[in-house]
């Protein structure tokens, strides 16, 4: 399995933030290294039944500094669309 992790920023900080850079770098990496023990454990072995290939996984965080939320996205490639909603379904049962 590829596990690819993309994290951004957007927006103005606020006044008084309430994430300084220090704790948004350690927010991001507690993120990182949750979902991809989460994603590893789950998808780590995982491979196609036809076509004996892994998937790969994109995930996507985007801090928004003025909403100060944090949105997360999956993108997933596979070698086919069947292996790809067995692969979601999986992602969607992390726990």
């Amino acid at each position: 399995m590829r596990l690819e992790f993309d994290f951004q920023t957007s927006g103005e900080a606020q006044h008084e933030p309430y994430l300084n850079e220090e704790a948004l770098e350690m927010m991001f990496a507690n993120t990182r290294n949750d979902l991809e023990d989460a994603i590893t454990r789950k998808l780590g072995d995982l491979t196609c039944p036809e076509h004996h290939q892994a998937p790969a996984v994109l995930v996507r965080a985007i801090y928004d500094r003025e909403m100060e939320q944090m949105d997360i996205s999956y993108s997933v490639e596979s070698c086919c669309p069947p292996f790809m909603m067995r692969v979601v379904q999986i992602l969607h049962h992390i726990g």
